[in-house]
């Protein structure tokens, strides 16, 4: 078996390397067939009628035609009438018209692989690649294996499976990696634990309430554990020690002296007071009712909380305890390294984005007719396509194929209809013209110099000089006036607000003043010098028209600009719980003052978050420029402009944006409007404004051409015959472009339309 293995594999690899030597066996790419199918019959739409007799046509120079639909033989596989003989027409293969439609363009092709190119242990990879004129993208592959080459992916992909399934999911540790029979072991030792401490809450419970004797509780270890011989013994020893402390001079001073220094010491001895023994003080403390009260307390405090314990037994953290994390850790890894397992397992994976992988036999050539539907772009009027690909063996090697032959796509659209007329619309103009901004500045703390080193003051500074030159140097609009407004926001007390708006404004007025001399200064220098024939600077006198600005400059404040805070307030969704609170604070109360106090202590959280967000947006300057259009001396004059939107809806339909288009031109109800309504199927409303424009303009061939094509969409063959012979007439041209639309080459074909052998009556 191995020995025949071999044999085959040196087979395969002999011709492998013929092919890669020969380089002759290629891929053919071709436009398919024109099969003739049935026209389906256009049902009746509406007001109109599907003409299926003959159809009579007047020219214009009075000729009357008499047309007749042609029949379809399938004998002779052609069209036969009695009336003409059917033309035959001759294209080329790899060129072809595409008619767009609807934003779409379908695409069609064929592709063969010879017999040279099949083989039971290769695999030909083919991707189409698409050409436009400013992209390159590929559609989707196609894959043609042979039966042993797919029996090795397949065992490949069995023993990467195989590789799969043995790694444990998360979800499955405890059942695969832990000693699930050491668990619930555990757990059923400490449900017979946590039993026999219930068991024994409830003797103790019961007997809480009950009492017992003294010699009782002497003899019961329960309660006393010690025991009564126990205490006896004890007792003895303290007996004895009590008389061996009194000794010789106790019995001295009892007239029984047993030594001199003894009788010397008996006149002075006191002796020590009875007292109870401690033997007996321990068993009244042992046997009395609190001490049993508080053992009985104790211990049921202790059974209590180890029923606790056992009760609230975390299972989670005890599986813990219980995993093999050896067993893990190698889960884990083989879970870390499939990516590497596949790639070494699986010699030939699947390909992504292939629409067809099928199993060929290398005894006859494949065809494969492909079809895609492509969406239409600005850039899709001309389409080339060609194949590339490769042929891969089950040893491992890989012969890429040559490129094919290249098919060009000429896309045809209605487009080539648009009216680039200009469009003007009627407008008034006014004299007076006004420009508003706003700019942030930033003071130092309660002052009012204008420091260019604080925050982003010289940003903003060098944002009004742009502005200022740009509506200086506008050569339309001259400036009459600028008016600059400080505001403040309300944090603080009105009266020094009101100070500090007014003294902030006319420091930056004095600023800008400066700055604008300096400007001004500028342009009219740049303005007054020239050069010469020779290439020298001359200095000329002329009237630069150029605004005197710093005797222009108009400075104003405002204290608390609370109708601002009052649009910031509705605008900002953090404050929509306290919005409506604070606005009537705000209509309400009269002094500023106590409204801004009346907010703090109402809303304080609303408050302090106005206070970081809003109030900052509040410290601004408003400028407003008052222009007036210069040598103009009316006030309000009409004029004719360009309509911009229409022509952006013209530059949208061009780029076949025809969505956008439409949106822009569905008010002017033109032939353009017409035009974005056909090219997103909305036929109905395109007849009707095409019926409008031919009765306003009945010598528009490409109107009527236009016509023809809704028509015929709409299955009113008749008025589709008339419009598409009367646009004829007038432009020649239109009778080869109706091949190129397929509602019209289908008339054209069944009708015989611009044949000499058309019957004159």
């Amino acid at each position: 078996m191995l020995l025949l293995l071999l044999i085959l594999l040196c087979g395969c690899s002999r011709r492998f390397a013929r092919l890669r030597r020969s380089g002759d066996a290629r891929v053919q790419v071709s436009m398919p067939s024109r099969r003739r199918t049935p026209e389906p019959a256009a049902a009746p739409q509406g007001d109109t009628t599907a003409a299926s007799g003959p159809i009579t046509f007047t020219t214009e120079d009075g000729r009357e035609l008499r047309l007749v639909p042609a029949a379809y033989d399938d004998r002779l596989q052609e069209s036969v009438m009695n009336l003409r003989i059917e033309q035959v027409t001759i294209s080329v293969n790899n060129i072809r018209n595409v008619a767009e439609r609807n934003g779409k363009i379908d695409l069609e092709f064929s592709v063969t692989l010879p017999r040279e190119l099949l083989d039971d242990q290769w695999r030909v990879e083919l991707e189409p690649v698409l050409c436009t004129r400013q992209d390159t993208f590929s559609l989707h592959r196609l894959l043609f294996t042979g039966e042993r080459f797919r029996r090795l992916q397949r065992q490949d992909m069995a023993r990467y499976d195989r590789y799969l399934h043995s790694i444990v999911d998360s979800a499955d540790y405890f059942r695969c990696f832990a000693d699930v029979a050491g668990f619930e072991s555990y757990l059923h030792k400490a449900a017979v634990r946590r039993q026999a401490l219930l068991e024994e809450k409830v003797r103790l419970d019961a007997a809480a309430g009950s009492t017992v004797s003294g010699r009782s509780r002497l003899s019961d270890r329960r309660v006393y554990r010690r025991g009564l011989r126990d205490l006896r013994r004890q007792a003895a020893r303290e007996r004895r020690s009590r008389l061996d402390s009194v000794g010789a001079l106790g019995r001295a001073a009892q007239g029984h002296p047993s030594d001199p220094l003894a009788a010397y010491l008996a006149p002075h001895y006191k002796p020590r007071p009875v007292e109870t023994p401690g033997y007996v003080r321990a068993i009244r403390r042992e046997l009395s009712d609190s001490s049993e009260v508080q053992r009985s307390r104790i211990r049921r405090r202790t059974v209590e909380a180890n029923i606790r314990l056992l009760s609230d037994l975390d299972t989670a953290a005890l599986m813990l305890e219980y995993y093999d994390l050896r067993k893990i850790e190698r889960n884990e890894e083989r879970a870390r390294n499939k990516e590497e397992v596949f790639r070494r397992v699986v010699r030939f994976p699947e390909l992504p984005g292939t629409r067809l992988d099928t199993i060929v036999h290398a005894d006859r050539s494949v065809t494969y007719r492909y079809a895609e539907q492509l969406d239409a772009g600005e850039h899709t009027d001309r389409i080339r396509l060609f194949l590339r690909g490769a042929v891969t063996s089950v040893g491992g090697r890989r012969y890429e194929l040559p490129a094919s032959d290249t098919l060009t796509y000429s896309v045809t659209s209605m487009i080539s209809f648009i009216d680039d007329a200009p469009r003007y619309v009627h407008r008034i103009v006014r004299r007076d013209a006004e420009a508003d901004a706003r700019f942030f500045f930033v003071f130092p703390r309660n002052g009012t110099e204008v420091r260019e080193d604080l925050a982003d003051n010289r940003a903003q500074l060098a944002a009004v000089k742009r502005l200022t030159q740009a509506l200086m140097t506008d050569p339309v609009f001259i400036i009459d006036s600028i008016a600059l407004t400080a505001t403040s926001s309300p944090e603080g007390s009105w009266k020094v607000n009101d100070r500090l708006a007014r003294e902030r404004s006319a420091a930056l007025k004095e600023v800008l003043v400066r700055e604008f001399r300096k400007m001004k200064d500028s342009l009219g220098i740049a303005g007054s010098y020239v050069l010469d024939a020779g290439g020298g600077v001359r200095r000329i006198e002329t009237d630069n028209g150029l605004p005197d600005l710093p005797d222009r400059v108009r400075a104003g404040w405002l204290a608390e600009d609370w109708g601002r805070l009052e649009e910031l307030v509705r605008a900002d969704s953090a404050l929509a719980a306290d919005r409506e609170g604070i606005l009537a604070l705000v209509r309400k109360e009269v002094d500023p003052d106590r409204r801004e106090w009346l907010i703090r202590k109402r809303f304080p959280a609303s408050y302090a978050y106005m206070r970081e967000k809003l109030y900052p947006q509040m410290r601004a300057v408003d400028f407003r420029f008052s222009l007036h259009r210069r040598g103009m001396k009316r006030d309000t004059v009409w004029t004719t402009v360009l309509d911009s939107a229409y022509l952006r809806g013209v530059e949208l339909l061009k780029k076949r944006r025809y969505e956008e288009a439409l949106a822009l031109l569905r008010p002017y109800e033109d032939r353009n409007t017409a035009l974005a309504y056909m090219s997103v199927g909305l036929d109905r409303a395109a007849a009707r404004i095409l019926g409008r424009e031919e009765t306003r303009r009945p010598d528009d061939a490409e109107v009527k051409y236009m016509l023809a094509v809704v028509s015929a969409r709409l299955g009113d063959n008749e008025r589709a015959v008339r419009s598409l012979l009367r646009a004829a007439e007038l432009q020649p041209r239109l009778r080869f472009r109706g091949n190129l639309d397929p509602e019209l080459s289908a008339l054209i074909r069944r009708y015989d339309l611009f044949n000499d052998n058309t019957v004159n009556l």
